[in-house]
């Protein structure tokens, strides 16, 4: 097994007992959970071909992760109990970076989806802009995608804030890598960080 170096993902239980996280395992990838009481490791593989920046649900009962099949990445998110792998964006577009909300009830991600919500097939691929990455949520249950943001510049690593007001992520609006919180009722976005280095 190897760990990915460029979209590495490691995430605790609810329980702080056990981490899952991703690597290579033969010609995929695989999901390991690790019980960090008893060294017990338990891989799971699925038929895709990269699992990336794996993340564990805060009921502790589902795993989400970003799934590439060789031509699109999509979230993919797994139930422990029931033994179940579902893919819930399934479309064309890259999705990547994705974080649950503390109630459990959605999902952050980031996207070049631009304002496609939901698969869409007749869509000019070559006309697509794929370099613009936004910021957008996805139901857990129904599956709605909204946008939360919508401007010219890249947003990364979106994640809610402990009473999901706001949303902490970051954003090269002024040409470097900086932290910017956005509040989730005024839509007011604040920079809290200006370094020079990103």
């Amino acid at each position: 097994e190897e760990l990915h170096i460029l979209k590495p993902g490691i995430s605790w239980s609810n329980d702080g007992n056990k981490i899952v996280f991703s690597a290579k395992s033969g010609k995929s990838d695989a999901l390991f959970i690790a019980n960090i009481t008893n060294n017990d490791v338990k891989k799971y593989e699925f038929d895709i071909e990269g699992i990336f920046r794996t993340v564990w649900s805060p009921d502790g009962e589902e795993i989400a992760f970003i799934g590439n099949d060789g031509q699109k990445s999509d979230i993919y998110i797994y139930n422990l109990k029931t033994d179940f792998l579902e893919n819930i964006t399934n479309d064309w577009f890259s999705d990547d970076q994705v974080s649950w909300s503390k109630d459990n009830k959605s999902l952050l991600f980031i996207s070049d989806r631009g304002d496609h919500f939901n698969t869409e097939r007749d869509i000019i691929i070559n006309e697509h802009n794929v370099d613009q990455l936004d910021i957008y949520k996805i139901s857990r249950k129904e599956k709605i995608v909204s946008r939360i943001t919508n401007t010219s510049f890249n947003e990364s690593y979106p994640l809610y804030t402990n009473n999901q007001n706001s949303i902490v992520y970051i954003s090269d609006e002024y040409g470097i890598n900086n932290i910017n919180i956005k509040n989730m009722d005024t839509n007011e976005t604040i920079p809290i960080t200006n370094a020079l280095t990103g």
